[in-house]
């Protein structure tokens, strides 16, 4: 990601993504969970807390680098001063900038609906399979949401419900 791509930015877990490798059987503990994810160049635990549990342990016993730590904390700070924190750590608490207002929603949409548009890539289409016949071809949808619109266990917290769908709707 740093040395191909060249990317400057941090790199934050999705959700509890570092916790769970344990549960995928790839950390033997929580511990192991986050000397894993900070070695392979997760700067920032997003919900887990296991880097604030578990990280100056690792360090003190010498398990993880300070090196290591320290550049995942500039990197987590940088982005910081770059989104003016330092200058105004507040203003996301002034009520007549909060999410969601009629204005930022119609903007979000407008930029997510452009987001989907330019992001969907087929990469194969072997056999034809695409676009899908109208008869005669079965798809399996599985999973708890499948008849919900219900978004906010599949990562949307804040966005405009007025459109949902469910999956089987999509």
């Amino acid at each position: 990601l740093r040395d191909e791509l060249g990317f400057q930015g941090f790199v934050v877990t999705d959700y509890e993504a570092d916790a769970q490798l344990v549960d995928h059987g790839f950390a033997a503990n929580n511990s192991d969970a986050a000397k894993i994810s900070l070695s392979a160049g997760v700067d920032m635990s997003m919900q887990s807390g296991i880097f604030n549990e578990h990280l100056p342990q690792l360090v003190s016993d010498r398990q993880l680098s300070l090196d290591r730590l320290d550049e995942a904390v500039r990197r987590i700070l940088r982005a910081k001063a770059a989104m003016g924190l330092f200058d105004n750590p507040y203003r996301s608490l002034d009520p007549s900038k909060s999410w969601p207002n009629a204005t930022m929603m119609q903007e979000h949409d407008a930029l997510a609906r452009h987001a989907a548009r330019k992001s969907l890539v087929l990469l194969k289409n072997d056999g034809a399979i695409l676009p899908l016949k109208k008869c005669c071809q079965k798809i399996g949808v599985i999973g708890w949401w499948i008849d919900s619109k219900d978004s906010d266990g599949v990562g949307v917290v804040w966005g405009n419900r007025s459109h949902g769908v469910t999956l089987m709707e999509g």
